[in-house]
Protein backbone atom coordinates (compact mmCIF):
# COMPACT_ATOMS: atom_id res chain seq x y z
CA UNK A 1 0.00 0.00 0.00
CA UNK A 2 1.31 3.63 -0.79
CA UNK A 3 0.65 5.09 2.56
CA UNK A 4 0.17 9.15 3.36
CA UNK A 5 2.93 10.34 4.96
CA UNK A 6 0.91 11.40 7.46
CA UNK A 7 0.12 8.14 8.39
CA UNK A 8 2.15 6.69 11.50
CA UNK A 9 1.74 4.05 13.72
CA UNK A 10 -0.16 4.80 17.27
CA UNK A 11 1.71 4.56 20.25
CA UNK A 12 -0.74 4.41 22.87
CA UNK A 13 -1.92 1.13 24.10
CA UNK A 14 -5.29 0.16 22.76
CA UNK A 15 -8.10 0.11 25.12
CA UNK A 16 -8.87 -3.22 24.76
CA UNK A 17 -5.27 -4.95 25.00
CA UNK A 18 -5.62 -7.46 26.81
CA UNK A 19 -8.44 -8.70 25.25
CA UNK A 20 -5.63 -10.57 22.69
CA UNK A 21 -3.50 -12.77 25.02
CA UNK A 22 -0.56 -11.69 23.61
CA UNK A 23 1.77 -8.88 22.32
CA UNK A 24 0.36 -7.95 18.74
CA UNK A 25 3.65 -8.97 17.06
CA UNK A 26 3.65 -12.27 18.82
CA UNK A 27 0.22 -13.11 17.93
CA UNK A 28 1.54 -11.84 14.38
CA UNK A 29 3.83 -14.09 14.38
CA UNK A 30 1.53 -17.33 15.32
CA UNK A 31 -1.44 -16.64 12.47
CA UNK A 32 1.68 -16.06 10.02
CA UNK A 33 2.66 -19.72 10.87
CA UNK A 34 -0.55 -21.15 9.49
CA UNK A 35 -1.54 -18.06 7.21
CA UNK A 36 2.03 -18.95 5.26
CA UNK A 37 0.29 -22.59 4.59
CA UNK A 38 -3.05 -21.51 3.19
CA UNK A 39 -1.51 -18.84 0.93
CA UNK A 40 -5.45 -16.71 1.86
CA UNK A 41 -6.15 -13.96 -0.56
CA UNK A 42 -7.83 -11.97 2.03
CA UNK A 43 -7.06 -12.02 5.97
CA UNK A 44 -10.11 -10.52 7.58
CA UNK A 45 -9.60 -8.89 11.01
CA UNK A 46 -12.29 -8.49 13.53
CA UNK A 47 -10.52 -8.04 16.78
CA UNK A 48 -10.50 -5.02 19.23
CA UNK A 49 -6.97 -5.35 20.34
CA UNK A 50 -5.47 -5.78 16.76
CA UNK A 51 -4.69 -2.11 14.74
CA UNK A 52 -1.79 -1.09 12.34
CA UNK A 53 0.95 -2.96 14.26
CA UNK A 54 -0.83 -6.86 13.77
CA UNK A 55 -1.76 -5.93 10.20
CA UNK A 56 1.65 -4.92 9.27
CA UNK A 57 3.19 -8.09 10.29
CA UNK A 58 0.33 -10.36 8.31
CA UNK A 59 0.68 -7.57 5.06
CA UNK A 60 3.73 -9.63 3.67
CA UNK A 61 1.90 -12.98 3.32
CA UNK A 62 -1.61 -11.59 1.76
CA UNK A 63 -2.68 -9.60 -1.04
CA UNK A 64 -5.47 -8.08 0.78
CA UNK A 65 -6.67 -7.39 4.48
CA UNK A 66 -10.28 -6.24 5.47
CA UNK A 67 -11.03 -4.93 8.90
CA UNK A 68 -14.70 -5.23 10.48
CA UNK A 69 -14.53 -2.64 13.66
CA UNK A 70 -17.16 -0.65 15.10
CA UNK A 71 -15.15 1.73 17.52
CA UNK A 72 -12.96 3.90 15.05
CA UNK A 73 -10.17 4.47 17.95
CA UNK A 74 -7.10 3.14 16.30
CA UNK A 75 -5.13 3.10 13.09
CA UNK A 76 -5.29 0.53 10.33
CA UNK A 77 -3.23 -0.96 7.48
CA UNK A 78 -6.26 -2.63 5.72
CA UNK A 79 -7.50 -2.27 1.64
CA UNK A 80 -10.82 -2.67 3.17
CA UNK A 81 -12.77 -1.62 6.46
CA UNK A 82 -16.45 -2.54 7.76
CA UNK A 83 -18.10 -0.57 10.30
CA UNK A 84 -21.93 -1.71 10.66
CA UNK A 85 -22.47 0.77 13.36
CA UNK A 86 -25.86 3.18 13.20
CA UNK A 87 -24.59 6.76 12.75
CA UNK A 88 -20.75 6.48 10.91
CA UNK A 89 -19.60 8.76 8.64
CA UNK A 90 -16.28 8.52 6.69
CA UNK A 91 -14.67 10.76 8.47
CA UNK A 92 -14.52 8.97 11.89
CA UNK A 93 -11.52 7.06 10.11
CA UNK A 94 -10.02 9.36 7.23
CA UNK A 95 -7.26 9.82 10.13
CA UNK A 96 -7.23 5.25 10.58
CA UNK A 97 -6.82 4.10 7.39
CA UNK A 98 -4.58 4.34 4.20
CA UNK A 99 -5.95 6.72 1.20
CA UNK A 100 -6.78 4.18 -1.14
CA UNK A 101 -9.15 1.93 1.58
CA UNK A 102 -12.34 1.01 0.20
CA UNK A 103 -15.13 2.12 3.63
CA UNK A 104 -18.16 0.84 3.69
CA UNK A 105 -20.52 2.11 6.73
CA UNK A 106 -23.83 1.68 7.93
CA UNK A 107 -26.39 -1.01 8.52
CA UNK A 108 -27.08 -1.22 4.56
CA UNK A 109 -23.47 -2.82 4.62
CA UNK A 110 -24.44 -5.05 7.33
CA UNK A 111 -22.94 -8.90 7.40
CA UNK A 112 -26.58 -10.35 8.18
CA UNK A 113 -27.69 -13.91 7.51
CA UNK A 114 -29.64 -14.77 4.35
CA UNK A 115 -31.90 -16.50 6.58
CA UNK A 116 -32.87 -13.08 8.01
CA UNK A 117 -33.34 -11.48 4.42
CA UNK A 118 -35.41 -14.28 3.38
CA UNK A 119 -37.90 -13.10 6.42
CA UNK A 120 -37.67 -9.40 6.15
CA UNK A 121 -40.84 -8.98 4.13
CA UNK A 122 -42.82 -11.68 4.99
CA UNK A 123 -46.16 -10.75 7.02
CA UNK A 124 -45.84 -10.19 10.54
CA UNK A 125 -49.19 -10.32 12.81
CA UNK A 126 -48.43 -7.90 15.81
CA UNK A 127 -50.55 -9.56 18.75
CA UNK A 128 -51.32 -6.68 20.98
CA UNK A 129 -53.93 -9.16 23.22
CA UNK A 130 -51.02 -11.94 23.89
CA UNK A 131 -47.64 -10.69 22.72
CA UNK A 132 -44.99 -12.07 22.30
CA UNK A 133 -41.63 -11.76 23.72
CA UNK A 134 -38.22 -12.91 23.15
CA UNK A 135 -35.47 -12.16 25.73
CA UNK A 136 -31.81 -12.15 25.06
CA UNK A 137 -29.08 -10.17 26.66
CA UNK A 138 -26.13 -11.40 24.63
CA UNK A 139 -23.80 -14.67 25.18
CA UNK A 140 -22.51 -13.86 28.69
CA UNK A 141 -25.05 -11.50 30.14
CA UNK A 142 -23.15 -11.13 33.70
CA UNK A 143 -25.35 -9.33 35.19
CA UNK A 144 -28.23 -11.38 34.84
CA UNK A 145 -30.31 -9.45 33.17
CA UNK A 146 -32.17 -12.47 32.05
CA UNK A 147 -34.03 -13.72 35.32
CA UNK A 148 -34.72 -10.82 36.04
CA UNK A 149 -36.69 -9.63 33.25
CA UNK A 150 -38.33 -13.13 33.29
CA UNK A 151 -39.36 -12.37 36.67
CA UNK A 152 -41.04 -9.15 35.71
CA UNK A 153 -42.80 -10.58 32.49
CA UNK A 154 -44.46 -13.11 34.62
CA UNK A 155 -45.36 -9.96 37.20
CA UNK A 156 -46.85 -8.37 34.06
CA UNK A 157 -49.20 -11.99 33.46
CA UNK A 158 -47.18 -12.06 30.40
CA UNK A 159 -47.28 -15.76 29.41
CA UNK A 160 -45.93 -16.07 25.76
CA UNK A 161 -42.06 -15.61 26.00
CA UNK A 162 -39.23 -17.20 23.88
CA UNK A 163 -35.79 -16.88 26.64
CA UNK A 164 -32.56 -16.94 24.93
CA UNK A 165 -28.80 -17.54 26.16
CA UNK A 166 -25.25 -18.02 25.60
CA UNK A 167 -23.60 -21.30 26.19
CA UNK A 168 -21.79 -19.29 28.40
CA UNK A 169 -24.13 -18.19 30.35
CA UNK A 170 -23.17 -18.44 34.06
CA UNK A 171 -26.80 -19.10 35.11
CA UNK A 172 -27.98 -21.66 32.65
CA UNK A 173 -29.41 -23.95 35.04
CA UNK A 174 -31.11 -21.11 36.95
CA UNK A 175 -32.81 -19.53 34.24
CA UNK A 176 -33.62 -23.32 32.81
CA UNK A 177 -35.60 -23.74 36.21
CA UNK A 178 -37.38 -20.52 36.46
CA UNK A 179 -38.01 -21.17 32.37
CA UNK A 180 -39.93 -24.35 33.24
CA UNK A 181 -41.45 -22.50 36.26
CA UNK A 182 -43.00 -20.26 33.97
CA UNK A 183 -43.77 -22.28 31.44
CA UNK A 184 -41.36 -20.46 29.00
CA UNK A 185 -39.78 -21.42 25.96
CA UNK A 186 -35.84 -21.41 27.02
CA UNK A 187 -33.38 -21.77 24.55
CA UNK A 188 -29.31 -22.17 24.49
CA UNK A 189 -27.47 -20.71 21.57
CA UNK A 190 -29.84 -21.33 19.18
CA UNK A 191 -29.39 -21.29 15.40
CA UNK A 192 -33.01 -20.25 14.85
CA UNK A 193 -32.71 -16.62 15.97
CA UNK A 194 -34.17 -15.14 12.76
CA UNK A 195 -37.24 -17.39 12.98
CA UNK A 196 -38.00 -16.26 17.03
CA UNK A 197 -37.55 -12.92 15.78
CA UNK A 198 -39.78 -12.91 13.31
CA UNK A 199 -42.73 -14.50 15.25
CA UNK A 200 -42.36 -12.25 18.12
CA UNK A 201 -44.02 -8.51 18.91
CA UNK A 202 -41.21 -7.34 21.06
CA UNK A 203 -37.52 -7.95 21.98
CA UNK A 204 -35.93 -7.24 25.28
CA UNK A 205 -32.02 -7.39 25.29
CA UNK A 206 -28.77 -5.85 25.03
CA UNK A 207 -27.68 -3.76 21.68
CA UNK A 208 -24.68 -5.38 19.31
CA UNK A 209 -25.62 -6.96 15.98
CA UNK A 210 -28.82 -8.06 17.40
CA UNK A 211 -29.74 -3.78 16.87
CA UNK A 212 -29.60 -4.81 13.09
CA UNK A 213 -31.21 -8.14 13.05
CA UNK A 214 -34.07 -6.48 15.18
CA UNK A 215 -34.68 -3.89 12.10
CA UNK A 216 -34.36 -6.30 9.35
CA UNK A 217 -37.33 -8.53 11.13
CA UNK A 218 -38.99 -5.42 12.16
CA UNK A 219 -39.17 -5.97 15.96
CA UNK A 220 -39.55 -3.12 18.43
CA UNK A 221 -37.56 -3.15 21.78
CA UNK A 222 -36.98 -2.31 25.02
CA UNK A 223 -32.78 -1.87 25.18
CA UNK A 224 -30.16 -1.93 28.06
CA UNK A 225 -26.66 -1.14 27.01
CA UNK A 226 -24.51 -4.49 28.39
CA UNK A 227 -20.70 -3.25 26.97
CA UNK A 228 -19.44 0.87 26.12
CA UNK A 229 -19.35 0.09 22.67
CA UNK A 230 -23.32 -0.70 22.76
CA UNK A 231 -24.28 3.19 24.25
CA UNK A 232 -23.92 5.61 21.10
CA UNK A 233 -25.84 2.36 18.60
CA UNK A 234 -28.61 1.91 21.11
CA UNK A 235 -29.10 5.86 21.62
CA UNK A 236 -29.07 6.43 17.78
CA UNK A 237 -31.22 3.49 17.58
CA UNK A 238 -33.86 5.06 20.06
CA UNK A 239 -33.72 8.52 18.58
CA UNK A 240 -35.17 6.65 15.31
CA UNK A 241 -38.12 6.07 17.52
CA UNK A 242 -37.82 2.31 16.81
CA UNK A 243 -37.19 0.95 20.07
CA UNK A 244 -36.79 2.17 23.95
CA UNK A 245 -33.22 2.64 25.55
CA UNK A 246 -32.60 2.29 29.20
CA UNK A 247 -29.29 3.09 29.33
CA UNK A 248 -26.32 0.45 31.25
CA UNK A 249 -28.64 -0.68 33.66
CA UNK A 250 -26.70 0.78 37.27
CA UNK A 251 -29.44 2.74 38.13
CA UNK A 252 -32.63 0.66 36.25
CA UNK A 253 -35.05 -0.15 38.90
CA UNK A 254 -37.82 -2.75 38.69
CA UNK A 255 -40.28 0.08 39.08
CA UNK A 256 -39.14 1.65 35.69
CA UNK A 257 -38.04 -1.45 33.81
CA UNK A 258 -41.63 -2.43 34.09
CA UNK A 259 -43.40 0.70 33.31
CA UNK A 260 -40.80 1.14 30.26
CA UNK A 261 -41.81 -2.78 29.17
CA UNK A 262 -45.67 -1.27 29.43
CA UNK A 263 -45.31 1.77 27.53
CA UNK A 264 -43.68 -0.74 24.61
CA UNK A 265 -46.17 -2.83 24.34
CA UNK A 266 -48.97 0.14 24.80
CA UNK A 267 -46.66 2.02 21.95
CA UNK A 268 -46.26 -1.50 19.56
CA UNK A 269 -47.63 -0.39 16.45
CA UNK A 270 -45.66 2.86 16.20
CA UNK A 271 -42.30 1.29 17.49
CA UNK A 272 -43.06 -1.49 14.95
CA UNK A 273 -44.01 1.14 11.82
CA UNK A 274 -40.59 2.58 12.83
CA UNK A 275 -38.77 -0.65 12.51
CA UNK A 276 -40.61 -1.16 9.32
CA UNK A 277 -39.16 2.19 8.09
CA UNK A 278 -35.67 1.38 8.94
CA UNK A 279 -36.09 -1.66 7.44
CA UNK A 280 -36.43 -0.02 4.48
CA UNK A 281 -34.39 2.26 4.43
CA UNK A 282 -31.39 0.49 4.80
CA UNK A 283 -32.48 -3.89 3.61
CA UNK A 284 -34.56 -2.64 0.73
CA UNK A 285 -31.49 -5.04 -1.41
CA UNK A 286 -27.96 -6.08 -0.87
CA UNK A 287 -25.10 -3.65 -1.72
CA UNK A 288 -23.55 -5.33 -4.59
CA UNK A 289 -20.16 -6.17 -2.91
CA UNK A 290 -22.49 -8.29 -0.19
CA UNK A 291 -24.38 -9.73 -2.85
CA UNK A 292 -21.34 -11.37 -4.34
CA UNK A 293 -21.06 -12.65 -0.80
CA UNK A 294 -23.63 -14.20 0.14
CA UNK A 295 -25.53 -15.13 -3.34
CA UNK A 296 -24.45 -18.53 -4.87
CA UNK A 297 -22.75 -17.47 -8.62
Amino acid sequence: LAFDPQFQQRSSSLLHTDWLGAEQKEDAKSCKSVLERIKADWVVVDHYAIDITWEKEIRAITKRIMVIDDLADRKHDCDMLLDQNLGRVPSDYSSLVPNNCSIFLGPSNALIREEFWKLRHKKKNVNKLDPHILIFFGGTDLKDYTRRTIKLLNSMGLASVEVVIGKNNINQEKIKSICNEMNYNYHVETNQMERLMHKSDMYIGAGGCTILERIIMRLPSVTIAVAENQINPLKLFAQTGACIYLGNGRMLSDKIFKESIFRALNEINLLTNNCEALCEEFFSERPQWLRKLFIKQ
